[in-house]
């Protein structure tokens, strides 16, 4: 019996030591490399909040009243950057709302359309969908509205992080 718990111990331990590699890995994964695409860069964060000057041809008429008329419009408050672009005063609080706000368009786009589903870093092909999506006759009016204004909202959440983040 001696032996078995010998070995029952040496395979605890080993398992122990296992998941300590494992998030000992995913925290070097995390802070080494994809922290980045996750958080705003200092320079493309908003600067100033924005005046209707500022967005007078950069965002267009339609995509300004659906925030403001949106429940959460405080979370969508725009601003500047220092590149001139329009960009959310706090994209974390703009992408939890968005996400509520907009899940059937999303959702539909995930499944029925099988695209991957949408993260803070995985969102271009969204915006190319919205496109086109009149042209879909599965899809609910409901439904072509929400795709069309989560694409409203990604143009602009696009602003706050560095190309190579986007896919």
């Amino acid at each position: 019996m001696s032996k078995v718990g010998k070995i029952a111990k040496g395979v605890a331990i080993g398992l122990v030591l296992a998941i300590i590699l494992n998030i000992a890995l995913m925290a070097v994964i995390w802070f080494a490399g994809l922290r980045k695409y996750y958080k705003p860069p200092k320079e493309l964060q908003a600067v100033a909040t924005a005046s209707l000057g500022d967005l007078s041809g950069k965002v267009d008429e339609a995509t300004l009243q659906q925030f403001q008329n949106s429940e959460k419009s405080e979370a969508y408050a725009l601003g500047v950057n220092a590149n001139g672009d329009i960009v959310f005063m706090s994209p974390k609080k703009a992408w939890k709302a968005a996400r509520k706000e907009y899940k059937e368009g999303r959702k539909y786009v995930d499944h029925k359309l099988n695209y991957k589903h949408s993260s803070k870093t995985y969102y271009m092909a969204y915006i190319d969908v919205a496109k086109d999506i009149d042209k879909d006759k599965n899809a609910t009016d409901l439904q072509k509205r929400r795709i069309k204004e989560w694409a409203n909202f990604l143009e602009i959440y696009k602003n706050s992080f560095p190309e190579n983040a986007r896919r």
